[in-house]
């Protein structure tokens, strides 16, 4: 588990991304409206990814990574979508800080201020000024002063956090856009009146879907008599989130309904990208969505694009390998065990000798006869074998508190959700070369502009 070397997951088949693209290569008009309204083109192929507005881990950066260069070689355009309705800290990110045994956590300040409060989306706040700059963080620090005037916290950090990672790497940048500027489509009209019209349908289906995919963690809507939950939110300045529910839409003001992630998604591969790019979880979870339109009587007559999942684990170089520090639930084991077992402290006479009181004893007990004087004996050898390898059975004791020592920063160098300019800038550059072998994007061959009239 090198630091420098990334573990990349591309599915499907990367060489059928530029293909799959080409599956719908015109919207229809209305989706094409879509597009204009939130700034996207109202033709050609779209590649889309998102994630809260956050500073991510490589996991993260590998959609970017991929949806970038996709769009690069395929002549399409890359979009990624902020994730504001979510709970996320944009104020604070961790970061290793000393290295070898000595390695722990610190919390870098990005922007001045608290962190948001519990339930308060990012889209419900106002940019901030940035935090003085730390010294870990030199190119962030002055994007995000240039997107102080940005509408919402979740733009100034989601677009800041882009560029940062486009400009390391050198990608064009995509378009970004936030989950709240859907609103803007009439795609999201055309959701919303069908949530209104059959509020139960859409639930059911929605409540269907989730227990048919239990792997995917979605909670379903509640539904109790008359009262119905939907898979929105009601967004407010400066205050929590709230669930909708069917009976609060006449009173709810049409400017604070927002989707929620199942919504969002099927919104975005309805109307607006040819392929979307999903890390682990949006691949399980838009499972789910899929189920949920196909089978609510009432849905949107929708075709949605493509999917595809790109993820990578990579690990920061905290001055020692993973590998190289023990497991303290195995150490402990093997400091108890060998007390008991002769063999793992290489005494062959020894391990012999309990084999055999321990035949002894189970044919005693088989007989009828008493064990007791072969379990007796069986205890000396062990007291025997302890003294006599007290020095090895004291340095596997020691080992094992070493172990349980070194517990956390065992996990820190396990742990893949460093944000990624605290990893290697060798690992970074590996994970940009190995997501372009495996696109092809160098030979990849360019989509050619469509003339077939839209559907």
């Amino acid at each position: 588990m090198a630091a420098d070397r990334p573990a990349i997951t591309l599915r499907p088949d990367p060489a059928s991304w530029a293909e799959r693209l080409r599956e719908r290569p015109n919207p229809a008009q209305h989706h094409r409206s879509d597009r204009e309204a939130i700034g996207l083109p109202a033709t050609g192929p779209i590649v889309t990814s998102g994630h809260q507005p956050v500073l991510w881990h490589a996991g993260i950066l590998a959609k970017l990574i991929a949806a970038c260069e996709l769009a690069r070689s395929a002549d399409a355009t890359a979009c990624w979508i902020v994730a504001d309705m979510d709970e996320a800290d944009p104020v604070t990110v961790r970061a290793p800080h000393d290295r070898g045994e000595q390695a722990r956590v610190r919390s870098l300040r990005l922007l001045q201020g608290d962190p948001p409060g519990p339930g308060i989306p990012t889209a419900a706040l106002k940019p901030r000024e940035p935090a003085p700059a730390d010294d870990a963080l030199p190119g962030l620090t002055p994007l995000l002063a240039a997107h102080r005037a940005e509408p919402t916290l979740a733009l100034q950090m989601g677009r800041a956090v882009v560029e940062h990672a486009c400009d390391r790497l050198g990608l064009e940048p995509p378009t970004v856009i936030a989950c709240s500027q859907l609103v803007e489509t009439r795609a999201w009209h055309a959701i919303l009146d069908a949530m209104r019209a059959d509020p139960a349908a859409c639930a059911r289906s929605y409540n269907d879907a989730a227990g048919a995919h239990p792997d995917a963690r979605v909670r379903p809507m509640q539904m109790h008599k008359d009262l119905v939950e939907l898979p929105l939110w009601r967004v407010r300045p400066d205050l929590p989130r709230l669930a909708v529910f069917a009976d609060q839409l006449g009173a709810i003001p049409p400017e604070e309904l927002r989707p929620r992630a199942l919504a969002m998604t099927a919104l975005v591969r309805a109307a607006l990208c040819e392929l979307f790019i999903h890390g682990t979880g949006g691949g399980l979870y838009d499972r789910v969505t899929e189920r949920w339109l196909v089978n609510w009587d009432g849905a949107p007559a929708w075709t949605l694009a493509p999917t595809a999942v790109a993820t990578a684990d990579a690990f920061a170089d905290l001055g020692m390998e993973a590998a190289d520090l023990p497991d303290p639930a195995r150490a402990r084991w093997r400091a108890h065990h060998a007390r008991h077992d002769p063999a793992m402290l290489g005494d062959d006479a020894a391990a012999a000798e309990k084999a055999e009181l321990l035949a002894a004893i189970e044919h005693r007990k088989r007989a009828g006869d008493d064990p007791a004087p072969a379990f007796a004996a069986l205890q000396q050898l062990l007291r025997r074998v302890r003294q006599t390898h007290a020095e090895r059975l004291a340095a596997l004791d020691a080992d094992a508190d070493r172990a349980e020592r070194l517990r956390g920063v065992r996990d820190l160098a396990l742990d893949r959700t460093w944000p990624w300019p605290f990893l290697p800038g060798p690992t970074i550059d590996a994970l940009h070369e190995q997501i372009r072998g495996r696109l092809g994007t160098s030979t990849m061959q360019r989509c050619p502009p469509s003339s077939s009239p839209a559907s």
